[in-house]
């Protein structure tokens, strides 16, 4: 019943501020703004990336090993440096992305797990532990799993890209 309520009265903020939203009057402002919600990216788009790393780029990757902030350092920042835009522009190829989901992360934290938090969410899954084990084992299987349930398509916002 708390949650219930608790539910309600966030649906209730959320429907105000939909209610009562409008553009900024700055129109710079407003096209940032416009920017950044379409950054988003597919997890189809993630786990491509995930794939090159140790190969394609950042040749050292160690999955048990690499932090978010380590990624972001020797392959996200590199890999977007050329074109001077955000990562998940390049994962996109320039394509404005609206995200349906937005993720909170650790910079400390593994980078794999990151990734796996991200592919439990598609799979409607509470625990990550064994897609982490599978990002590392047998990411093919785990693809298979997340196009029966349409997880493939499924947008997503990361600051870190």
């Amino acid at each position: 019943r708390r949650r219930d309520a608790r539910e309600l009265s966030r649906l209730g903020r959320h429907n105000l501020a939909v209610a009562t939203w409008r553009e900024d009057d700055d129109e710079r402002w407003q096209a940032k703004v416009q920017e950044l919600a379409d950054r988003g990216f597919t997890l189809e788009a993630l786990l491509h990336f995930y794939r090159g790393l140790g190969t394609a780029y950042m040749e050292h990757w160690d999955p048990a090993r690499h932090t978010t902030a380590d990624v972001v350092r020797h392959a996200i920042i590199p890999e977007s440096a050329a074109s001077r835009s955000a990562f998940a522009t390049v994962m996109m190829k320039g394509v404005p992305t609206r995200p349906k989901r937005m993720v909170t992360h650790n910079w400390g934290n593994l980078f794999r797990d990151l990734v796996a938090a991200v592919c439990a969410d598609a799979l409607g899954e509470e625990e990550y532990a064994e897609i982490a084990s599978m990002l590392e084992q047998d990411v093919d299987r785990l693809e298979r799993m997340l196009e029966r349930v349409g997880g493939m398509t499924r947008t997503y916002w990361v600051c870190a890209f």
